[in-house]
């Protein structure tokens, strides 16, 4: 069991190895409620032993989202799965799974489903439509910033080949 009391808890992402921490483990169960700790990142107190943050029970990551036939993506938390669906990822009818019961539904039947959410159903048309929105959005600030990462390398480029230019000169 965790020492949920504790206030030294640290999380490696997996995707870069960064670290946060120390912070106390509310602060954990909130980054996991907002979908900011995913399933392979990992949790500990003390940076020796490393857990998969859905191991640690207190963070309440315990469904898994069947994306497709074979690909589900989880487990997360109640809240992470609904943000999900916020942005359009999933819908309505997207299979849930809760890893400690083993139930499987539609997330518009579990109880974390809002009820008016219930009554403004996405279809699956709306949540790909709004799904690619999303994609090209994020397409585009990416693309954005790798320009200005590039504008920023070719003026260093520039000012690099006119040092060398007057390092040259002076040895003539």
């Amino acid at each position: 069991m965790a020492n949920i009391y504790s206030e030294n808890w640290y999380l490696r992402k997996h995707d870069d190895g960064s670290i946060f921490g120390p912070v106390p483990f509310s602060k954990l169960q909130e980054w996991a409620r907002s979908a900011q700790i995913s399933p392979h990142d990992m949790v500990s107190e003390d940076q020796v032993v490393w857990n998969k943050a859905p191991m640690i029970p207190e963070l309440n990551m315990d469904y898994l989202v069947q994306v497709t036939d074979d690909v589900y993506y989880g487990p997360s938390t109640e809240q992470a799965v609904m943000e999900f669906y916020k942005l359009g990822e999933i819908s309505s009818s997207t299979l849930v799974i809760n890893c400690v019961t083993g139930d499987v539904r539609p997330l518009e039947d579990w109880h974390f489903f809002p009820a008016e959410a219930r009554s403004a159903k996405k279809t699956d048309e709306d949540v790909t439509i709004e799904s690619l929105h999303n994609r090209v959005r994020d397409l585009e600030r990416n693309l954005l910033e790798y320009h200005r990462r590039f504008m920023s390398v070719e003026e260093q480029v520039r000012r690099l080949e006119r040092r060398l230019q007057a390092l040259e000169g002076g040895e003539s």
